[in-house]
């Protein structure tokens, strides 16, 4: 039996470290609990600590002193912990081999000793198990099961401030504008009756539509999520502030933000987002006192697999331990411990906002309100009867309901035959195309809801209420299916309605970029300072603004363009390098061009004429060289996006984003 020893030391010092280690951990991860972290840990690290223990106790030859394999069992324990530590504060946590080697040579050196070194001096008076030994076990297996059968935090979604009180000095109270900006995630404006489509799937949208402003050639700055939503909140096109990747999230540093910039001039800023790739983890939450990702967010062990596997030294080394090509501890625990099917409707967006709304109601101050349905993004299953409202196809292998990451990988398969020029089940993209319009419905029908939400606050405040979105999407229109893969209209031309006090019913018909959003709501806030390359948008009237502010900095600029950037979004990179660009005149010319970063070339390669083509299905033959109407701005506009694209290439850098994220990613179909 005390062949053991060096087995039953090394787990007790195991267990000793994951329990340090999952504290320190579970403060720097605020949605990580520490039983929850503790449990990941003494999951990864007793196998490995058990094996090394049983190599210490077949090394040791049955004369060895009890003490000796005591001592060797301790060291290789802490080794497991130590080793990566000592790796992570020399800036080499990435490097899972190194801190491999760095154990094993720990554990080679402690079985040779075991082996071969001197007797200690003294007797040998350690029993098999000391009673702190079995105290330590006892409590980390304790928190460890406390662990997995607790829920774990709710997520830390942040605190709005509590408003000034204004009654002391007898200041006059804040009467700006509430402010509200809702994304409506993958949706297309040709889908909508306001912008022509001939389905009744948006009888609100196109009530608030005729009653407000809206803009006919709205233009997505990205084809997909993260990039556009960083354009939203940073006034910065893809190729300024970096994102073009599905994995990145938004880069870190200090650099202004519109709700950092709307807080700071006294507004309570608050976020609900039904979007996993827009969670806190990725930074999207900058300049927010409240961003509500807790529908999205996994707590529990699965907050506590990504905390660890993510964040901590030994959880890093241990879960990168790759077994084959695709397999490794990490991706195990991701699949083990993410969270049970649940698809996250508009319901549920409204139920959070109207709890957070009744707090904000009793606030002397304005909020500003940024919200992210995901209703018409795949799978497209709306509850209830509007899944087949407009059904008119067969929906063949896509018939029943699903779980996300089946439907995703059907989708997955459709679109890379379509993309192949396999055109056989055209019932089925057709079916999904109805679909689509049944979500759309359903999403209309909860956004009365949200507005009725907005009419019904206590008080007189007035308020602004922006409805857009960050992409569309393809159901088989050039070859495509899903967004994320080019610059079509289908993916671009996205729907825009402005509606609230001070803004009169009119149209806007000249193209305008989402870019200009940001600083359209800092001059509803009464700033006069535009947010980076944002501007105001086209088309508001006078009654939009306090009539005392000068708003000539933050005009609109007459630029005869608006542009749209790509690259691929599987790159796991900050400022990854752009391979098209596609740019919309003031007369609906929309040209494409190839970006050739070797080369600093950008050569037309495709042209159409949206005003009688607004389908892309007859390109006009582009000139060799594009000058537009005004070669010298167009020379000038281009050597400045080379310069500042070229500065981010300079310090691109690249992002993991960890097995539990890249698992959530892919059931939302992306690779």
């Amino acid at each position: 039996m005390y062949r053991l020893r060096p087995l039953l030391s090394c787990l007790i010092a195991a267990t000793f470290c994951a329990l340090l280690e999952g504290a320190t951990t579970s403060k720097v991860a605020a949605d990580a609990g520490w039983a929850q972290c503790v449990a990941i840990l003494m999951l990864l690290s007793w196998p490995v600590a058990g094996l090394a223990g049983l190599v210490l106790a077949l090394a040791a030859p049955a004369s060895a002193q009890r003490n000796r394999g005591h001592l060797a069992g301790l060291a290789v324990g802490l080794a497991l912990f130590l080793v990566p530590t000592l790796m992570s504060i020399l800036g080499l946590a990435e490097d899972v081999r190194g801190s491999w080697a760095g154990f094993l040579v720990v554990l080679v050196a402690a079985a040779l000793w075991l082996r071969w070194g001197k007797p200690l001096a003294g007797p040998e008076t350690k029993p098999l198990i000391g009673k702190f030994g079995l105290a330590i076990l006892l409590a980390g297996w304790l928190c460890a099961l406390v662990g997995i059968l607790t829920p774990g935090p709710f997520p830390a979604i942040g605190l709005l401030p509590t408003a000034p009180d204004t009654t002391a000095d007898q200041a006059p109270p804040d009467s700006r504008p509430n402010l509200i900006l809702v994304v409506l995630d993958t949706l297309r404006a040709d889908r909508l009756g306001c912008y022509g489509y001939s389905r009744d799937t948006t009888p609100f949208l196109d009530a608030l539509a005729a009653e407000g402003l809206l803009y006919r050639q709205a233009v997505a700055p990205a084809s997909h999520t993260p990039p556009t939503h960083a354009s939203l909140f940073t006034g910065k096109m893809p190729s300024s502030h970096g994102v073009l990747s599905t994995h990145v999230g938004m880069p870190p540093g200090d650099y202004p933000s519109l709700a950092g910039r709307l807080a700071d001039s006294g507004y309570q800023t608050l976020a609900v987002v039904a979007n996993f790739v827009l969670r806190r983890a990725q930074r999207f939450s900058r300049g927010f006192h409240l961003y509500d990702d807790s529908l999205v967010c996994h707590t529990g062990l699965g907050s506590a697999s990504e905390a660890v596997t993510g964040m901590g030294a030994t959880g890093r080394m241990i879960g990168y331990l790759t077994f084959g090509e695709r397999w490794n501890p990490a991706k195990l625990l991701a699949v083990l411990t993410r969270p049970s099917e649940h698809r996250i409707h508009a319901a549920d967006v409204n139920a959070r906002v109207e709890h957070h709304l009744q707090a904000l109601s009793t606030s002397q101050a304005p909020f500003f309100l940024f919200l992210n349905y995901m209703d018409v993004h795949a799978p497209y299953q709306a509850p209830g009867d509007f899944m087949d409202r407009f059904l008119e196809h067969d929906p063949g292998r896509f018939r029943e309901r699903m779980d996300g990451m089946t439907y995703n990988s059907l989708l997955n398969e459709l679109g890379q035959a379509w993309r192949q020029g396999d055109h056989r089940r055209t019932e089925e993209v057709a079916a999904l195309s109805d679909r689509y319009d049944g979500e759309l419905a359903y999403l209309d029908h909860q956004l009365r809801q949200l507005v009725d939400m907005l009419r019904n606050l206590p008080g007189n405040r007035p308020w602004r209420l922006v409805i857009t979105s960050d992409h569309g999407e393809h159901f088989g229109e050039h070859d495509q299916m899903g967004h994320a893969l080019g610059l079509w209209q289908e993916t671009q031309h996205v729907p825009l309605i402005l509606h609230g006090e001070g803004i009169a019913a009119g149209e806007v018909e000249a193209p305008v970029s989402l870019l200009d959003l940001p600083t359209t709501f800092l001059a509803w806030a009464g700033e006069i300072v535009p947010l980076a390359a944002s501007r105001l948008l086209p088309g508001l009237p006078p009654d939009c603004f306090d009539p005392t502010l000068d708003l000539t900095a933050m005009g609109h600029q007459e630029a005869p363009w608006v542009w749209a950037e790509q690259g691929d979004p599987r790159q796991r990179f900050f400022f990854a390098e752009i391979d098209q660009l596609a740019l919309w005149s003031a007369s609906l010319q929309k040209t494409y061009f190839e970006v050739a970063e070797e080369q600093r070339a950008m050569t037309p390669k495709e042209r159409f004429d949206l005003s009688s083509d607004p389908k892309e299905e007859q390109a006009l033959t582009p000139a060799r060289e594009f000058l537009g109407p005004n070669p010298e701005a167009w020379r000038n506009w281009l050597e400045a996006w080379w310069q500042q694209y070229e500065a981010g290439r300079r310090r691109s850098w690249k992002v993991d984003d960890g097995e539990a994220s890249r698992l959530r990613v892919a059931e939302l179909g992306y690779q």
